[in-house]
């Protein structure tokens, strides 16, 4: 056990180790979802945006961060947005860190893992889990332009040669 002269040193220490545990937090989280199946429940509309910008910053943002982010955005007061932030800490996207009198917020979930999550999520739901009914409801729809189809088929060929 560590000795430490002041409770205030004691803290300063925890305080320090805080974003090394973040990062190793962070990336088991990322070796977990590589392995099993993404399992991420969604975000409610009004949580996305929040957490749209706090993937936006590198490391940790506060709520002042957050209120500039959301400027002509959306209208809504301090309140509101602290209380979206304790609402994702408890669902575990994001962490919460205090110092001083500021807390600041770190993602636990990457944009990535998200977006993967949430689009598999959609296939499934509103095309069958077949992204080739998904591609043909947007081309039949007119909703793809002849360059996103040649777009498409140079992914595919660099997926096939990747693979």
């Amino acid at each position: 056990m560590l000795e430490h002269e002041s409770y205030d040193e004691l803290v300063k220490e925890v305080e320090l180790c805080i974003p090394e545990l973040l990062d190793i937090q962070q990336k088991e989280y990322q070796n977990i979802t590589r392995s099993e199946p993404m399992n991420i429940p969604r975000l409610p509309d009004a949580e996305l945006s929040v957490m749209q910008i706090i993937w936006r910053h590198e490391g940790e943002v506060t709520s002042a961060h957050i209120m500039e982010g959301l400027k002509g955005e959306r209208t809504w007061g301090l309140t509101t947005v602290l209380n979206l932030l304790a609402r994702m800490v408890k669902r575990g996207f994001i962490c919460m860190r205090r110092a001083g009198n500021m807390n600041h917020y770190t993602p636990l979930i990457s944009e990535a893992d998200y977006l993967e999550a949430e689009s598999k999520l959609f296939v499934q739901r509103f095309h069958g889990g077949k992204l080739r009914n998904m591609v043909a409801a947007l081309h039949s729809g007119d909703a793809l332009s002849l360059e996103d189809i040649d777009e498409l088929k140079d992914l595919i060929n660099t997926l096939e040669k990747n693979t």
